[in-house]
């Protein structure tokens, strides 16, 4: 099979372990939404695949993807008043909408097989080295627009990237200065500052990583520097060191979803450039070793 393997087997598997065990079940509305990708849609994805040796169990494997997971999932607390959410820009100043879309929506990509910034809950998924494979095989260049699946490393489940977007409107509640422009209601609110509360506890007891500073600010976890408001901002191509930055804990990989609760935090460019492919963990372990060397 050229589209499906073992990672995506894999992904998927921990992805339904997490959904299961993880503490969003508890603190997480997380309900299945009239919303999401559009059978259409899917649809014209996997006829654009059709001559490109899609087997029927490939095809069965994405199908029951779809019908399981690529569904939205409600991102408000659990017994939240008023309608589920499963998109949270339209509450926040234009700064952060789009790191909060960035918890649903996949980085831009190639175009020639995968589709440019689609949901990361899109249920054709093939890794990066298969995306290599199928381009070799069937001579596949730019002319040739595919635009028919997501990166595996940048995928998820419609409910691991609910969790993502939920510890986002959580962090959000730490950020120096308003954030909002319309106001959650006040239960929902409150129970975003509690998660806000045990994502700091957390971040520190798991990985010794702080993501608040001694003002009580949101924070960049190297520097410890207030995240300002202007640095969300901040235009890719500015390059400005400070922009903030949507990132991952333990970086993204083929066999498991990264993009969920408990692993996405902000961090600055130059911070974010500077952990690279590593676990930020390690970042900090190597840097200080290679400080203690001087």
């Amino acid at each position: 099979m050229h589209f499906v393997n073992d990672h995506n087997l894999a992904a998927v598997q921990d992805a339904e372990d997490f959904e299961t065990n993880a503490i969003y079940s508890k603190v997480m509305c997380g309900a299945v939404l009239p919303k999401g990708v559009q059978q259409e849609t899917f649809t014209e994805s996997l006829s654009r695949l059709a001559d490109y040796e899609l087997t029927p169990l490939e095809v069965n494997f994405f199908s029951d993807f779809y019908s399981k997971h690529s569904q939205a999932r409600c991102c408000l607390p659990k017994g939240h008043s008023g309608k589920c959410q499963h998109l949270l820009g339209s509450y926040y100043t234009d700064n952060f909408k789009n790191k909060i879309a960035d918890c649903t929506q996949a980085p831009g990509a190639d175009d020639v097989v995968f589709k440019n910034r689609t949901a990361r809950y899109f249920p054709i998924q093939v890794t990066n080295e298969q995306e290599t494979v199928l381009r070799d095989m069937f001579k596949l260049k730019q002319k040739v627009k595919l635009k028919a699946a997501v990166p595996v490393d940048q995928a998820g489940t419609s409910y691991t990237c609910a969790t993502a977007a939920f510890d986002f409107a959580a962090l959000l509640t730490l950020q120096k200065g308003n954030v909002y422009k319309k106001n959650f209601a006040p239960d929902i609110i409150s129970k975003f500052e509690e998660h806000a509360e045990y994502l700091v506890k957390f971040y520190k007891e798991t990985y010794n990583i702080r993501i608040v500073n001694d003002e009580g600010y949101l924070c960049d976890p190297w520097t410890l520097e207030t995240l300002e408001q202007e640095w969300w901002n901040a235009k890719e191509k500015s390059k400005n060191r400070n922009q903030i930055q949507f990132c991952h804990v333990i970086p993204v990989c083929s066999d498991k979803y990264l993009t969920r609760g408990m692993n996405v935090i902000p961090m600055t460019r130059d911070t974010n450039y500077q952990q690279g492919d590593r676990s930020f963990p390690e970042f900090v372990r190597i840097t200080k070793e290679h400080a203690a060397k001087h």
